[in-house]
């Protein structure tokens, strides 16, 4: 196995570093903003549907409507990966009512995300 010093000084490695480290910024930011929207979705929804019953307490279980399969065990956006964030933001039209989206550079975004995880 390479020490350390030899991982650094390959540009591959220290991109993929750089690479996984802004993800995880971004992971934040996008877990921010989901926290935020959300829970208001979550009221105008109860508002509107007065008549559901057995309503989810958690928001996340509406969210999770609008993110691929295989997030049926997350427990909020501390534990959602980005690219599931994302498919939340670009499939829930909350979030475009919400904050402004250009679909190309969500587009561009999602799908270099998607690379780097799989």
């Amino acid at each position: 196995m390479a020490s350390l010093d030899e991982r650094l000084r390959d540009s591959k490695y220290v991109n993929w570093l750089k690479v996984m480290y802004a993800l995880t910024r971004v992971k934040d930011g996008l877990g921010s903003v989901t926290a935020t929207i959300m829970p208001e979705f979550q009221e105008e929804m109860k508002t509107q549907c007065n008549t559901v019953q057995d309503w989810p307490e958690n928001c996340l279980e509406i969210a999770k409507a609008y993110m691929p399969r295989g997030y049926a065990a997350s427990t909020g956006p501390p534990d959602t990966v980005c690219a599931g964030l994302l498919q939340l933001i670009c499939n829930c039209k909350q979030f475009k009512a919400k904050i402004q989206l250009n679909p190309d550079d969500t587009d561009k975004v999602k799908t270099a995300v998607f690379v780097c995880y799989h």
